[in-house]
């Protein structure tokens, strides 16, 4: 028995076909390495000009005038150190306000957290040299100048869920 040979116009027909299927694999990996680095791109140019826009129309989640106008007018290095333990209902929301004014003047306003917890040497010795009594605080240091805030003054809790009933 003879084996039939495949005729003279199906080897162009299957060389074609192979062509296209590789020319479509080929157009495709372009597209998923273009997609790919277009969205690092993106994602390095969100991470070095961050900005945090606040959408709410009362402006709930922006500093004021006034405190951003403070901040930018700085003359002197300010280090916030937030002894707070992450569990606490204020830490978010003290975290997010100290973003904030960092981000007004990163060169004059330094920020760290301290969880006692964790290290309980730094916070001993914070105790010695600012003179903390009790924990959840900012501590705002200036060249000798330093303060103490509760976190607690430097956050505002709605509580007009809670009159109506509504659990948080």
């Amino acid at each position: 028995m003879r084996s039939q040979s495949p005729s003279p116009k199906a080897a162009p027909e299957a060389r074609r076909s192979i062509r296209e299927t590789l020319s479509a694999v080929g157009l495709t990996s372009v597209g998923v390495l273009l997609v790919v680095a277009l969205w690092a791109m993106a994602n390095y140019l969100s991470w070095r000009h961050y900005e945090r826009l606040d959408w709410t129309s009362d402006r709930l989640y922006s500093l004021s005038e006034r405190s951003e106008s403070l901040v930018a007018d700085l003359d002197r290095d300010v280090e916030l150190v937030a002894v707070l333990d992450p569990q606490s209902p204020a830490y978010p929301l003290v975290d997010e306000l100290l973003d904030r004014l960092v981000a007004v003047n990163p060169q004059r306003l330094t920020r760290r957290n301290l969880d006692p917890a964790l290290d309980p040497l730094e916070a001993r010795r914070l105790i010695e040299v600012y003179g903390i009594e009790r924990g959840d605080v900012v501590v705002v240091a200036a060249g000798e100048d330093r303060r103490v805030v509760d976190a607690i003054d430097m956050v505002t809790y709605d509580y007009a869920g809670a009159e109506a009933g509504q659990g948080g």
